[in-house]
């Protein structure tokens, strides 16, 4: 679809994108196309993205284990629970309606505090504070 067609659509995108550890350049185009919306989509098209953590699904056993291990990478989040995919759904529909009417061209981060980093779970190791 042309530019030109796009300036005449009115609406909301939300792109939902993963930013769990590991996540590297391939995160570089959601971003991309939410600063596009931005600067050459408004007033009419608001664009943003849903940037999620780490998602409890029926398929995580696959990855983590089965509960303990799961349990285990929870505890390493600060609310001590993965997503489930309802959170990201509800950031999702905020941004879809009048609430975020103001909310044009960030990404919302859906991550429960984030992930603790390694350095802090290594035994008998404190990082060096400058």
């Amino acid at each position: 679809m042309s530019v030109a067609k796009m300036l005449d659509m009115t609406g909301k995108v939300v792109i939902i994108t993963g930013g769990g550890r590991g996540v590297g350049r391939s995160q570089g185009r959601p971003d991309q196309f939410v600063q596009f919306a931005r600067r050459r989509l408004g007033p009419k098209v608001r664009g943003n993205a849903v940037t999620a953590g780490l998602i409890v699904t029926e398929q995580s056993h696959l990855h983590y284990g089965e509960d303990a291990g799961i349990a285990a990478v929870s505890r390493t989040i600060p609310l001590q629970r993965m997503a489930i995919p309802t959170d990201i759904g509800h950031a999702c529909l905020y941004l879809a309606s009048p609430l975020s009417s103001y909310v044009n061209g960030t990404s919302i981060v859906v991550h429960g505090g984030g992930e603790t980093p390694a350095v802090y779970e290594a035994p008998n190791t404190q990082p060096e504070m400058h």
